[in-house]
Formats: C-alpha cells, structure tokens, sequence
C-alpha cells in the first residue's frame, strides 16, 4: 500500500521537477488512481491547497514567460501554451468570450492581456 504523506512529498517533487500545472499530471506520473488521489487530499484538505499552490506557481512562470516572448510577436503556439495556463478569467479574454458583461474583447485587448497590461472595463 502507498503512504499518504509519502505520496504528498512525492506529489510536490513532481510538481517541482517536472514543471507540472495540472492535477491530472500529478496522478498520470503516480502509481495511484485519480480516486485515491482525492481521497488523500479532498477538497478544502491543507494538502491539496499546498499542491494548487505549487501548481499555479508553475502556471504564473509560465504565463510571465510567455508575456516576454510575446512582445516580440504573437503566434499560435504561444497563444496555445497560454490557454493550457490560463485561469478562468484569461481563457474567456483569450477565448474572445463573455463573462456576465455584455460586452466582447476585441483582438487587441486580449494583446494586451497577455503582455500583461490588461486592465478591466
């Protein structure tokens, strides 16, 4: 059987070592089901807050990253790479979507979104 802590120590040295945003990745490189995985660490658990931690710790850098390459050019790959990061609130800008405002983003909004120098209307 697989101990707990074990596998929570386990969980944040995957996130570290292999850059990791995503839940998902944790179990797929664990030796354990999605299923245990939230039994281990259940909603609202200290554990699981420590990984989302960790998890959008990786996001973020990957995001600021990207807001520095995309100043010298936009291409697809990025915007992609973005959208796999994203939280919910840059995938509607990105996704040129509403979100309760009634109004739509243009294409040079979302620009500046991800140069970082978006500012809500």
């Amino acid at each position: 059987m697989y101990d707990r802590k074990e596998q929570y120590e386990n969980a944040l040295k995957l996130i570290k070592d292999r850059k990791l945003i995503r839940a998902s990745e944790i179990i797929s490189l664990s030796p354990y089901t999605e299923r245990t995985f939230y039994e281990w660490f259940p909603p609202g658990s200290q554990e699981l807050q420590c990984i989302k931690k960790e998890l959008e710790n990786n996001r973020t850098d990957i995001k600021l990253t990207l807001r520095e390459k995309f100043e010298n050019g936009s291409s697809a790959e990025k915007i992609v790479l973005y959208k796999l990061c994203a939280n919910e609130d840059e995938r509607m800008i990105i996704n040129n979507t509403e979100r309760n405002t009634g109004n739509e983003e243009s294409l040079k909004d979302i620009a500046e979104a991800l140069k970082g120098n978006y500012t809500t209307k």
